[in-house]
């Protein structure tokens, strides 16, 4: 028997790679894994969002503090193109120097996408976003009530 055709819409394969990395992130997966299927989904959702004249990105910039702006994006873009080819560097033994907190950040800013776009955040994504605000809040702008809860949110953890 032959597989049916299965049809995907691109927000919801943004979805299933998002939710991927993160039960991957979480499970202690593959940090490159994580990182390509985070990287695919940002991508998806940033096509998305410019050609809907959304503001994706510029939403980040604002909920991201001015002096961590260029260590978010730095973090965010550097590896997922050695992840992903070799045409400028086909040297099987090149490597990169991976932080893992890169992951941390290109999930964060897919759910951000993925809410810009479909309207909510799935409760998997919900779950990431709390623990990034729990556990990083430095790097986010929070009002006061919001750094309150995370702290009874901390505490409960």
């Amino acid at each position: 028997m032959k597989p049916k055709p299965v049809k995907i819409k691109k927000i919801h394969a943004a979805k299933e790679q998002i939710e991927t990395a993160i039960r991957l992130f979480f499970d202690g997966g593959s940090v490159v894994s994580v990182h390509t299927l985070a990287s695919a989904a940002f991508t998806i959702l940033r096509d998305i969002s410019k050609k809907n004249d959304g503001e994706f990105a510029f939403e980040v910039n604002v909920s991201i503090k001015p002096e961590y702006r260029k260590y978010f994006w730095d973090k965010v873009n550097g590896s997922a193109n050695f992840f992903k080819h070799a045409d400028k560097d086909p040297d099987p033994n090149s490597e990169v120097t991976f932080n893992e907190m890169t992951n941390e950040l290109k999930i964060i800013l897919c759910c951000q996408g993925y809410k810009e776009i479909a309207g909510d955040v799935s409760p998997v994504m919900n779950a990431f976003r709390n623990w990034m605000l729990t556990f990083y809040p430095q790097i986010f702008n929070l009002t006061e009530e919001q750094k309150k809860n995370l702290s009874r949110s901390a505490s409960e953890i």
